[in-house]
């Protein structure tokens, strides 16, 4: 959670530097793998329950990004 943490607020220091406003694509391929995650995270009970939902769906996510991020690599000239 503090390695999320430092890197949440280092992007927004450099946006903020850089006079950006990030946004997501309108058509954002991980839309649907964060929309489970947080679907899968309201129904979780609370406690040790929710920690194993939160680090499997956690999971589930940073794979589809590093999948992304690898086809986004190839596919690159």
């Amino acid at each position: 959670m503090q390695d999320h943490h430092a890197l949440r607020l280092e992007g927004e220091d450099l946006a903020r530097r850089l006079s950006l406003t990030p946004q997501l694509p309108a058509s954002d391929p991980l839309a649907p793998a964060l929309d489970d995650e947080l679907l899968g995270l309201r129904a979780a009970a609370e406690g040790p329950a929710f920690d194993r939902v939160y680090v499997a769906k956690e999971r589930t996510t940073h794979q589809t990004i590093i999948d992304f991020a690898e086809r986004a690599r190839r596919s690159t000239p």
